[in-house]
């Protein structure tokens, strides 16, 4: 199984839009601090999307599975293997929200 924490990034909620580093979703109407939580499948490549460095691909068969970074947040993309990427390109992302699922607000009460 792969690190949950590549998976999991904390974020805050204005206007009922879900923003992490890789974009932004539609929220579900909560507002504070939440965490967003997005399956590999949500990201598709796209000409105005957030751009991310891809800094490993393995191709498995009809799929590409990439780890991505932007700043300090990394996650795990799952693309068609037609995508063509390599290790240190930076590409443009957009996230899917139907692959998406939030849990918030957030207890903060032991940072």
């Amino acid at each position: 199984s792969e690190g949950s924490d590549q998976r999991f990034f904390h974020l805050s909620r204005q206007t009922f839009q879900v923003r992490c580093a890789f974009g932004a979703v539609a929220g579900n109407g909560v507002l504070g601090d939440a965490t967003l939580l997005i399956r590999p499948e949500a990201f598709r490549l796209s000409e105005t999307g957030t751009p991310a460095r891809v800094e490993d691909v393995a191709y498995a068969g009809a799929t590409a599975v990439l780890k991505i970074s932007r700043d300090a947040a990394r996650a795990t993309v799952r693309l068609p293997s037609s995508a063509r990427v390599a290790r240190h390109d930076v590409i443009r992302l957009a996230i899917d929200p139907d692959y998406c699922a939030t849990i918030g607000p957030l207890d903060t009460a032991g940072e």
